[in-house]
C-alpha cells in the first residue's frame, strides 16, 4: 500500500516553508482517539508532542521512562523534561495501525514521527522536487 502526500505550506514573516505532514490518529489503551498532524521527520531518532497530548489520552505521563531533551543546544536553560510512553497509532490512508515510542515533552513542542517504530513500518521518500512525501507499508 502506498501513500502519497503533498507538502504543506506554512506562512512565516520569511515566506513560505513546505512541511512533509501527515495526519495521524492516536489511540489510547481506553480507545479514546485524537488526530494530529505530524511532521514527518527521518532526522530526529523518537517521534515526540506535547505533554498536553498524553493528558488528553489518558496516559499516565509520569509513568513513562524520563528523559531529558536538549535539542540542538545543550545549555541549561534549553533543557526539557520529557517521557517515552507507548502509543497507537492510525495511518487511514494506509489502513495501518502500529505501536510506537512517543517523547511527550513537557514544552509546547512539535509533533513529529521519526525513524524508531514509525521507519520500521514504512519505507519514506521525501521528493523535493515535487513538493510531495511517498509512503509505502513495507
Amino acid at each position: 500500500m502506498e501513500l502519497i502526500s503533498p507538502w504543506t505550506p506554512e506562512y512565516t514573516g520569511s515566506g513560505v516553508v513546505y512541511r512533509p505532514l501527515l495526519r495521524a490518529y492516536v489511540i489510547c489503551a481506553d480507545a479514546q482517539i485524537s488526530f494530529r498532524d505530524f511532521l514527518v521527520d527521518s532526522g530526529a531518532d523518537i517521534s515526540m508532542a506535547p505533554r498536553q497530548l498524553a493528558t488528553e489520552l489518558g496516559l499516565n505521563w509520569t509513568a513513562g521512562e524520563k528523559k531529558t531533551l536538549t535539542g540542538i543546544s545543550k545549555r541549561k536553560e534549553c533543557r526539557v523534561n520529557a517521557r517515552v510512553l507507548q502509543v497507537q497509532l492510525f495511518i487511514r490512508e494506509l489502513k495501518q495501525e502500529l505501536a510506537i515510542p512517543m517523547c511527550f515533552a513537557n514544552a509546547d513542542v512539535p509533533c513529529l514521527l521519526a525513524r524508531e517504530g514509525f521507519f520500521d513500518v514504512f519505507q519514506v521518500l521525501f521528493d523535493k522536487r515535487t513538493r510531495r512525501t511517498v509512503i509505502r507499508s513495507f
